[in-house]
């Protein structure tokens, strides 16, 4: 439906902010106007983002996230009646009163420069991620190539995204200036500096804060800044990583400057050397990085405070080699030819103190507790909770065409027991005596549905059967299959649309 833009005499200049959405698109204060209060009512029309001329306009109500503004003069006069109310962490989920009131405090302090954040909106970023230490601020250039592969081809469940490791750190609601030249508009169209990266956004309802009964950290601590040509100043209240990222591909190999920023641990396989890990490993900043061929993970500094540079490679060695396990059971290759190459860009992860749900869940990022300790090397050789790593990553490459139907969280162990059993000659079937309480299962007369409420690992078996039943297919099975459903027509592909036609064409 066509949007309907007013014209400028019903503008009036001022600012506003919203929810959510504020991480996804921004103006410069001289671009901002708002719409005076009302003007919309008694209409089914709603105040939405206009991205493409950068302006506000009304549009049918369809209460999406790009509708949901505020007027901050409202939030503002709530900061200054509560400005003595303090507000800690954990925090009760039932306490309806102080979460309303820190959502007020979130949406001012993500205000972007020059707006000056008042006392009262500031955030405490102890919490989590936490507090950088007194390092030197740095100025580091980048080039960042926008041209990124179309992933529709692997019809997989979650894609990389063209996201780049700057390894730099942005400080807690100090700005940063991020300078793009030699770009044009056209050039920066769906280009974003992302300062964090634990992206769950954390609810009264979300599944972990309903089972701990508290939010142990802010409820939505990173934030994605829209770039333009230029000199750009951004800040969060909280602190993270600095990732660069476009949304979308484009021929164009930007030049991106980022100043006031301060190191972070920070360790790229076949690119960081001993003396540079040596000193890095120490800088007082809360998260550390590393980055392999086909992974980045972000987890707390204390991690890695210790690791040698040896620990190091050997680490990022071992996750290349999950990852490319990971592709090899999908039938991909960065080799070769379509649709069968192996996704361009790195899967990542980061460990969070409370995500939305689950102990961990897919996603780019992967979220997962920061008791999983990705970077410990005491587990590198054996890496037993890694199967925790195999699964997540599985989830991603999973397709619609066929996962689910055969059980979502069965499938999805395939590629966990190929990496178990093609780096650690180990299989969690046997060592958990899963086959001996499958057979029990089996045996067992009055469970008439041996399939329906079973558990995964039970249902997994059945498949790890037909495999042992085919050697010379073994594995191939199931790349087979993977490959197959890469190659079919998009239209064959998207008929797929009921279970019982997957069904039926396994």
């Amino acid at each position: 439906m066509h949007r309907s833009v007013l014209p400028k005499q019903q503008l009036m200049a001022g600012i506003y902010t919203w929810r959510r959405v504020a991480m996804h698109w921004s103006l410069r204060p001289s671009q901002i106007r708002i719409f005076p209060k009302g003007i919309a009512k008694g209409t089914n029309l709603a105040l939405d983002v206009y991205v493409d001329v950068k302006q506000l306009v009304l549009y049918p109500n369809h209460d999406g996230n790009n509708q949901q503004f505020y007027w901050l003069a409202n939030d503002l006069d709530i900061l200054t009646r509560n400005a003595s109310t303090t507000i800690t962490y954990p925090l009760a989920r039932t306490n309806t009163a102080a979460y309303q009131l820190d959502a007020v405090r979130d949406r001012v302090a993500r205000i972007q420069p020059p707006y000056s954040v008042p006392v009262t909106a500031v955030r405490n970023p102890e919490v989590f991620p936490g507090v950088v230490g007194e390092l030197t601020r740095v100025t580091q250039s980048f080039s960042f190539n926008r041209t990124f592969r179309n992933h529709d081809y692997l019809r997989m469940s979650v894609p990389p995204q063209n996201w780049m490791s700057t390894g730099l750190y942005a400080a807690p609601g100090e700005t940063i200036t991020v300078t793009v030249t030699g770009a044009t508009t056209a050039d920066m169209a769906d280009v974003y500096v992302q300062l964090g990266v634990h992206t769950d956004v954390l609810y009264p309802d979300s599944g972990n804060v309903m089972l701990d009964g508290v939010f142990r950290r802010n409820p939505d601590i990173t934030m994605t800044i829209k770039l333009e040509p230029g000199v750009n100043q951004v800040r969060t209240p909280y602190g993270g990583p600095i990732v660069l990222r476009s949304d979308r591909s484009y021929n164009k190999i930007l030049t991106i400057s980022i100043a006031n920023a301060v190191q972070a641990p920070y360790f790229v396989r076949g690119v960081t050397t001993e003396a540079e890990w040596l000193t890095r490993r120490s800088l007082d900043v809360p998260l550390a990085e590393i980055e392999s061929n086909g992974l980045v993970i972000h987890a707390p500094s204390s991690e890695i405070r210790t690791r040698t540079y040896a620990e190091m490679v050997e680490m990022v060695t071992h996750y290349d080699a999950v990852v490319t396990k990971i592709n090899e059971l999908a039938g991909l290759s960065p080799t070769a030819a379509l649709p069968h190459t192996a996704p361009q860009g790195k899967q990542r992860i980061a460990e969070d103190i409370q995500i939305g749900g689950g102990w961990g869940h897919s996603g780019f990022p992967v979220m997962v507790y920061t008791e999983w300790s990705l970077l410990d090397p005491a587990d590198v050789s054996r890496r037993a909770d890694g199967w925790g790593v195999w699964h997540e990553i599985g989830h991603n490459y999973q397709m619609g065409a066929w996962a689910d139907v055969m059980g979502g969280e069965v499938s999805v162990n395939w590629w966990s027991l190929y990496v178990e059993e093609s780096l650690h000659g180990t299989s969690r079937l046997m060592l958990d005596d899963v086959y001996k309480r499958a057979q029990t299962r089996l045996n067992n007369s009055a469970i008439t549905n041996k399939w329906q409420d079973a558990d995964p690992f039970d249902q997994l078996t059945l498949f790890e059967q037909l495999r042992i039943a085919h050697p010379k297919l073994n594995w191939g099975m199931y790349t087979q299959m993977m490959r197959h459903y890469r190659e079919i027509s998009t239209s064959a592909y998207n008929a797929l649309d009921t279970d019982a036609k997957k069904q039926t064409i396994l």
